[in-house]
């Protein structure tokens, strides 16, 4: 794109200093060849003219094509500033709730461990009943088996 703009520069000024020699040309032209029609240098000058009307068409195609492509550079990057503050946010967003779960995973952690202490003692406690119930029981059966056997 850069490049179809220098060479409509390029064609711009050429034609802008070309003008002046062409002039010149002519009119060396006329002296020399007096044997030259004016229609004939008419006709060159009007081709002449065509083909500078020709490159100016292509010098505003160029510059209109540029506009174009300089509008849809500076939207593209516009759209991408916007996509990188969303994406910005979003990430904000995300550190800030792995935050909050991972300070809710280690409250979780911490009560599961208290749960688990508190289940421990009850399981110890639990057993120590049952050594004691068990002993009573063994204490029980003996007593009646001496009662019985104080009876007999």
């Amino acid at each position: 794109m850069e490049a179809t703009f220098k060479e409509a520069e390029l064609a711009t000024c050429s034609v802008e200093l070309l003008l002046p020699l062409f002039k010149d040309t002519i009119e060396e032209i006329s002296f020399e060849n007096r044997g030259d029609s004016l229609s004939n240098l008419l006709e060159k000058l009007a081709d002449n003219e065509s083909e500078n009307t020709s490159l100016e068409t292509k010098i505003s195609e160029w510059n209109l094509q540029l506009k174009k492509s300089t509008h849809e550079a500076v939207t593209m990057k516009e759209s991408s500033r916007q996509k990188a503050i969303a994406l910005k946010k979003a990430s904000k967003i995300y550190k800030q709730r792995i935050k909050h779960f991972t300070g809710d995973m280690e409250n979780l952690t911490s009560q599961i461990r208290e749960q688990e202490a508190k289940l421990s003692e009850t399981v110890s406690a639990s057993n120590a009943w049952k050594s004691h119930y068990e002993k009573i029981v063994i204490e029980k059966t003996e007593l009646e088996f001496q009662i019985e056997t104080m009876k007999k």
